[in-house]
């Protein structure tokens, strides 16, 4: 069963899944949120822009208050900044980990 999810106050439904080079992790993200909320939301690479974004791995705006020094190998953060849901890794194996993170942790998906 489908189940309405809510990003930063703003319906999933209005998101647009954005990329830099992690289109595999973008891919994953989109197919495991289409499964659990019925939104099969767009992906667009990050030449593009969008009102309200999910930005997957490093892209040409991630947020520079992002810590990457810190993370270990395939380490990663997923945070609300702006209004904008950003899972980003140290490297492309943790952008996946940070996906698979994200949709067990906050939408419930194993």
């Amino acid at each position: 069963m489908a189940k309405q999810i809510i990003i930063a106050g703003t319906p999933i439904a209005k998101f647009r899944i954005v990329y830099g080079k992690s289109l595999d992790a973008a891919l994953e993200l989109q197919k495991y949120l289409a499964l659990a909320s019925g939104v099969k939301l767009p992906i667009i690479h990050d030449c593009e822009k969008a009102e309200h974004e999910i930005r997957v791995g490093k892209t040409n705006r991630t947020c520079s208050k992002l810590a990457y020094d810190g993370l270990s190998n395939h380490g990663f953060v997923i945070k609300v900044a702006g209004g904008n849901l950003i899972i980003a890794g140290n490297d492309e194996m943790g952008d996946l980990y940070g996906v698979y993170e994200f949709l067990d942790k906050y939408i419930g998906w194993r």
